[in-house]
């Protein structure tokens, strides 16, 4: 999508203007350039100003909001546009990057009012000049969404919470969040904050170990109130207008909560996505960069009630990326800088486009794209809960010990857990009294723990099947190759995960149990292989279910490991989209054991060979007449350097002649000792401009050690003036 029009366009009469807002450092004043892409006098005096004819090529402005990968990557359009500079004599000096950039189009003729604003950004860097033209590069200013979303506890203790957390991130929660941790900021009082950003709508319910306590005895006006109100052990209370709750007691097992969050943005207790993304924008203060049309309309095709917990810090862009996704929508940024959400939907075709030219409009390439494989098993998320609990962190009336597949030759106690391989789901022991014997689900001794999964229940199903007649048949033996194959493909998966989290009872007898399966299928031969589905195969039937179950039963024994570890920790080597990783030696050489910089790493000079360490610069105040004599000008320039470094010295300096000889001498010092090349002129020699600038390699016998860095002029007589000198000095670390 573009626009603007080329020249030799006669039947389409459409004019572009642009408007740079820049900057003149010589004049310190904004300086206003204005273009036109027409030399016509109804377009050049639009709107009481004047704008120079002098855009030489268009700029073309697009969205692109599939790239094919399906990343959900908020789109942000761009373009570039050249301008003659001739119109424009100052443009060269001038700052561009950053500077504002409007854009307006409108029919040769039409008045001012007739011109619809098409762009309202920023140009993104300096012009690129060449031949009296310059090229420039601009975009929508989106730096906006890469600002952190939630706020920083300042740890001066009381909502601001203990000096341990200073620095953290304080939690949102947006919507209706299940099970949401919160974050304890008063250990004294026992405290906790589960939202940081103005009053939530409620918090209802409190648990600890999942154990559920009673009611909130109330809710107090601020956080004052709320410590000192009487709360018995065992109770607790709200402050819903600074998202806090306080147990009467300390918590002796894993808090968790369920609320209903936010509710102090303009649109109160917020709970659609489009009305999720307005909130974020508006707690950073962005809310008018926001198309409240668009959101409204995503809210109306999308009305889904959604429910976000943060307690990490995130970006406004990462989190609208992640709401947008998850709702099937893509998040876009318009020409004049507001964020859109658009819902993805496939309609009506508005046109056909033919690659043979046979229809407009015309295609000018073709190309197939390569594609992912497609993905053959989908996991489905809803009603997320954020603390994921470890069977430590449940609370029952006796320790809960997973003791995978039931054994009827085994004894369970209460708090056992077992799956069973007849109908595929999980089993609580629930009796106070040991028994062995009783096989769930056996409500006398039993309570449904999970559910099974109705894959797992139908393969399970259709193997007993298989086996009632001790006969593997041609029309059976399909069915048995797929999930034979489906037991191999995720092994690997399964497998590398489970090693991730350092989990290895488990892993090991699932791969057991996977090789012992593929061992006794190897063995079923007679009267032809299992697999071959010229005839029938014969087998025990108890011997084939077990295996087959034992491989069921230890793969959701792993599962579940793996499920109650992922909830404890995080592996680095399992985060997506890290950053690159140094192993080439570069770590261990700028740091100590303990993590601190090494000494001649750091300091007021590089950590990298070769880098740009510092900078410095000094500019004479006042001009200065000759005296015949050699003197400092500028301030000194004070280097300290605790290593070897090389130093670049560049100095100019502007000079006037009135009523005396021309006559000077123009030179760099370092602790007084004059260094490298100088400028100078002798009698009669006028020079208006003077030089000077050396490379030098300093260095110490103990450090730190500090250099003084000056300029020294020399005029002839008094009717010679200095008029204006700078001094810059860049000092880097010294290559070995």
């Amino acid at each position: 999508m573009a626009v603007g029009v080329q020249h030799g366009e006669p039947d389409l009469m459409l004019a572009t203007l642009i408007q740079i807002d820049a900057y003149d450092p010589v004049a310190a004043a904004t300086v206003t350039l204005r273009a036109a892409s027409h030399d016509h006098p109804a377009v050049c005096h639009l709107n009481g100003q004047l704008w120079w004819p002098a855009i030489a090529e268009l700029p073309k402005l697009r969205y692109d909001f599939f790239s094919g990968s399906f990343d959900g990557v908020i789109d942000t359009p761009s373009s570039n546009l050249t301008l003659m500079t001739e119109a424009f004599p100052t443009l060269p000096r001038l700052a561009l990057a950053d500077a504002r950039l409007q854009l307006w189009t409108g029919e040769v003729g039409a008045a001012w009012a007739g011109f619809t604003q098409r762009f309202d950004g920023i140009v993104t860097g300096q012009p690129r000049i060449d031949e009296l033209t310059a090229a420039i590069e601009f975009a929508v200013d989106d730096r906006w969404l890469d600002t952190p979303v939630l706020d920083l506890y300042a740890g001066t203790t009381g909502i601001e919470g203990e000096a341990a957390q200073k620095g953290t991130p304080k939690p949102l929660s947006l919507g209706q969040p299940r099970y949401a941790p919160g974050v304890l900021i008063d250990s004294a009082n026992n405290v906790l904050q589960l939202s940081s950003y103005g009053t939530v709508q409620g918090i209802d319910t409190a648990l600890e170990k999942l154990n559920r306590f009673g009611a909130a005895t109330g809710n107090h006006a601020s956080l004052a109130a709320l410590v000192a109100a009487a709360i018995p052990p065992g109770k607790w209370a709200t402050c819903n207008a600074l998202g806090l709750v306080r147990h009467g007691a300390p918590l002796q097992g894993l808090p968790s909560y369920m609320l209903r969050g936010d509710a102090a943005g303009s649109d109160g207790w917020v709970r659609k996505p489009g009305q999720l993304i307005k909130r974020l924008a508006e707690l950073r203060g962005f809310v008018s960069r926001v198309s409240e049309a668009s959101v409204d309309a995503l809210d109306i095709s999308r009305p889904w009630n959604l429910s976000i917990y943060l307690a990490e810090q995130v970006t406004l862009r990462d989190i609208i990326q992640r709401i947008a996704a998850s709702v099937n929508a893509v998040a876009g940024v318009s020409w004049m800088g507001q964020l859109f959400v658009v819902p993805i939907a496939i309609g009506a075709p508005a046109t056909t486009l033919r690659s043979d030219g046979t229809a407009w409009p015309p295609v000018g390439d073709v190309a197939q794209i390569a594609v992912g494989q497609p993905y053959w098993r989908m996991a489905v998320q809803a009603e997320r809960t954020w603390e994921v609990h470890a069977l430590s962190d449940v609370a029952f009336t006796a320790e809960l010990i997973d003791r995978g597949t039931y054994d009827a030759g085994e004894t369970y106690r209460e708090g056992h857990i077992v799956f069973s391989p007849t109908t595929g789901a999980r089993y609580l022991y629930v009796s106070t009294t040991p028994t062995a014997g009783n096989a769930p689900p056996n409500v006398t001794y039993w309570s449904l723990y999970q559910a099974a999964d109705p894959g797992l229940t139908a393969a399970l199903a259709t193997l007993a099947d298989i086996a009632n007649d001790a006969l593997l048949t041609p029309g059976e033996k399909p069915f048995l190759i797929r999930e034979y194959a489906a037991i191999l493909n995720e092994q690997s998966g399964i497998s590398s995960q489970a090693l991730a989290y350092g989990i290895t009872s488990q892993r090991t007898s699932y791969n057991n149990a996977v090789t012992t399966l593929t061992s006794y299928l190897g063995g079923l031969t007679s009267a032809v292989a299992w697999n071959n589905l010229t005839g029938n195969t014969t087998i025990v039937a108890s011997t084939f279910r077990t295996r087959f179950n034992d491989v069921y039963s230890a793969r959701q024994a792993l599962l579940n490991k793996i499920d109650e570890v992922a909830g404890t920790k995080a592996s680095w080597s399992l985060v997506d989209s890290r950053p690159t990783e140094l192993t080439d030696g570069r770590i261990t050489d700028a740091l100590n054991s303990n993590g601190t910089v090494k000494s001649n790493m750091v300091g007021s000079l590089a950590v990298q060979v070769g880098a740009l360490a510092t900078r410095a610069g000094t500019q004479i105040g006042s001009a200065v007449a000759g005296s015949g004599a050699f003197v400092n000008v500028g301030s000194a320039i004070s280097l300290t350097i605790d290593q070897p470094v090389s130093v670049i010295i560049q100095a100019n300096g502007a000079q006037n002649y009135s009523g005396s000889i021309p006559d000077h001498e123009f030179a760099v010092t370092i602790d007084g000792v004059k260094y490298g090349m100088g400028s100078s002129g002798g009698a009669g020699d006028y020079q208006a401009t003077c030089v000077a600038g050396a490379i030098v390699s300093l260095s110490s016998g103990s450090y730190p050690v500090t250099f003084i860095i000056r300029m020294r002029w020399r005029g002839g007589g008094a009717g010679i003036l200095l008029s204006d000198a700078v001094m810059t000095v860049d000092a880097a670390k010294r290559n070995n």
